[in-house]
Parts: structure tokens; C-alpha cells; sequence
């Protein structure tokens, strides 16, 4: 006869299934599905009309956006097969993240079981930071890398956007990873990351020299991808930073932050002139949102990290203040955080 808690581990081990069902349930209640389904829908159609009316975004890659933004989708609750541990609670805990797999945006139970207590503008900026990983400068390359020849011209991500990349860079020009906001790849990180999967390679020398050869050239077609060595940081800890001596691309997260404003920051006006959303309300929004965003990644740290996002308050005063329409909804005409003399430069995807 063992203790209580040997015998509470072992009814938690023979009943496993029943109790991840049972807490999956418990989360995913019908009613919180109805609130972010709409919130979903509501951040994907004004994706869409954006991307419609769009005078910046070339008219050859607007078909491309559509189709991208069009196929994603919101699963609920997600797929224990393609995402293990999202669904139910881990040995590590209840996951509170929202991630965009491959098209698919899921939110996790710990995201789910805290969305009572979520403001309609934490969950729009959240949601639409995932939405746009569908249309990012990684996403696109990476679509077009499917099929390219391994010699071909990356697609023109930066193309698609004119100026808006350089814009959240702000390094200078023609040197845009210079002195900028954001990290790029390097060619050490590259040859770590390559280095890394061709000694995964099953098989002889040969095989291993394809695999690295393979990881090369798949490089080179997706520069504004992630590409360094595997993240030396706490899978259990959200506020932990990769820690790496190489940096690694920060665009496709930021790109995301920005969007995802952008799109939120839409949506909250309109709740703003129509009185939903007003003083306090504006103030607790930023709260909440600075809070969620505060405790990944580093926190609060002042200074960039070489992980793929940036610390929290940089993502916060650089990345989402400098979408005109979310910086208006939240805080009026020409707000200037305390921490950026003079602001962050304001930038504009469409």
C-alpha cells in the first residue's frame, strides 16, 4: 500500500486520457469558442480588405496574400497528433500559448482557461500577430521555396512590403542590419544551424554532405527565416531568451507584432469612435497586452536578445507603436512612449 500521493501519481498515470479529455473540455467551454471564433473572423476579413485595398502591395503578390490568409484557419480544440501538449495540461504545466501551425492557429488550454479574464483587445492583438505568420516575409519564402529551383532568386518578400521591413529595421539604408532595431542571420549561425541537421542525417558521409548541401540551399531561399543553432532555453519558461553567441533574424517575428497591430489597431478604433472603448478601458487594454507581451522572451530587458523575438517592451514600443492605428486606438493622436525620446517611427504595410 503506498502513500496518498503515490497512489493519486498512479490513478493520474492509469487515467491519463479521461483526465486530458475532461481538462480539454473544462477549457474549451462552447461559449469562449463563440468569443474567439469571432474575434478570428473579424481579424481575417480586415486582413483580407486590407490587403484589397492596398495601394503599396504590388498587385501581382496580392493574389498570393489572399490565398495565404484565406487558407488559415482556426482550430479549436487543437490536434493532440500535430500538436502535442497544446490541448491538455504537460508534465511542464498548462501551455498559455497561441501559434500559428503551418495555417492553422490554435489556442493552447493555459490561453483558453484565461480568456475570461482577457480584454477583446489582448485576444485581437495576440490573434492577429498569429494571422499574419501566414503572410510574413519567412512565410512567403518559405511557400515559394517548395517548388524553386535550389539556384533560383529567393521570392521578394521585402518587395511585397516596400519600405516596411527597413522601416521596423531602421538600420540604414543599404546596410539594413547595421546598427538596426533587429538581428539578422549570420553566416556562423547558418553554418551552425546546417551543421546541426546534416549530422541528424542518417547514413554515410555522403549522405550527410547531401543533407548539408540541402540545408544550404534551402538557406539561401529563405534569408528572412530563423537560421542559427537550437535554442539553449527553457522550453517550461515562456520568459526565457535563446541563449546563442549568433543572433539569429528577428523580421518574421516583428513583421508579425507590426501586422498584427495594425489589423487590431483597425478594429479598436472603430470601438473607439463608437464609445466601446474609451479612457480606462483604452488604459487597462495597453495594461493587459503589455503584460502578456512583458513576460516572454526576456521580459523586460532594455536591450535586444539574440532570440527570434525581441524582449517584450522593445516588441511593445517598437513594433506596435509603430502602427499608427494601433498607437491612435490606444493612446490618441501622436503618442510618444516614456522609454523611445520622440517615438518609434511610424511605419505602414499597406
Amino acid at each position: 500500500m503506498g502513500t496518498a500521493g503515490e497512489c493519486a501519481a498512479q490513478l493520474k498515470k492509469t487515467y491519463a486520457k479521461e483526465i486530458q479529455a475532461i481538462e480539454t473540455k473544462l477549457a474549451y467551454t462552447p461559449a469562449r469558442i463563440a468569443r474567439i471564433t469571432h474575434l478570428f473572423t473579424l481579424l481575417k476579413d480586415r486582413t483580407i480588405e486590407k490587403i484589397e485595398k492596398s495601394a503599396r502591395i504590388p498587385a501581382e503578390s496580392k493574389m498570393i496574400l489572399f490565398a495565404k490568409v484565406s487558407q488559415t484557419e482556426l482550430v479549436l480544440p487543437p490536434n493532440d497528433d500535430e500538436m502535442p501538449g497544446c490541448g491538455h495540461t504537460t508534465a511542464i504545466g498548462p501551455s498559455t500559448d497561441i501559434a500559428n501551425f503551418d495555417g492553422q492557429v490554435t489556442a493552447c488550454i493555459g490561453f483558453m482557461a484565461n480568456l475570461d479574464r482577457a480584454s477583446d483587445a489582448d485576444i485581437l492583438v495576440s490573434m492577429g500577430h498569429e494571422i499574419a505568420h501566414s503572410i510574413d516575409p519567412c512565410a512567403l519564402e518559405s511557400e515559394f521555396a517548395k517548388f524553386a529551383k535550389p539556384d533560383a532568386a529567393p521570392f521578394p518578400s521585402e518587395a511585397t512590403y516596400p519600405d516596411v521591413v527597413s522601416c521596423l529595421r531602421g538600420g540604414p539604408k543599404g546596410a539594413p542590419c547595421q546598427n538596426s532595431n533587429l538581428h539578422c542571420n549570420t553566416e556562423k549561425g547558418i553554418a551552425d544551424k546546417c551543421n546541426e541537421y546534416s549530422s541528424g542525417v542518417e547514413g554515410d558521409a555522403t549522405a550527410k554532405a547531401a543533407g548539408l548541401k540541402e540545408c544550404q540551399d534551402y538557406v539561401k531561399l529563405t534569408p528572412s527565416c530563423p537560421w542559427g543553432s537550437n535554442p539553449k532555453k527553457s522550453l517550461a519558461d515562456a520568459s526565457s531568451a535563446r541563449v546563442d553567441p549568433e543572433p539569429v533574424s528577428q523580421i518574421r517575428e516583428s513583421f508579425s507584432d507590426f501586422v498584427g497591430a495594425e489589423v487590431a489597431g483597425t478594429i479598436l478604433e472603430e470601438q473607439v469612435r463608437s464609445g466601446k472603448l474609451r479612457g480606462q478601458d483604452r488604459l487597462d487594454a495597453l495594461i493587459g497586452i503589455a503584460a502578456d507581451f512583458a513576460s516572454l522572451h526576456g521580459r523586460c530587458e532594455d536591450g535586444n536578445s539574440n532570440d527570434v523575438h525581441q524582449p517584450g517592451k522593445l516588441r511593445i514600443n517598437q513594433n506596435f507603436f509603430s502602427s499608427a492605428s494601433f498607437a491612435n486606438a490606444i493612446c490618441g493622436k501622436n503618442p510618444t512612449p516614456a522609454s523611445l525620446p520622440g517615438g518609434p517611427q511610424k511605419c505602414s504595410a499597406f
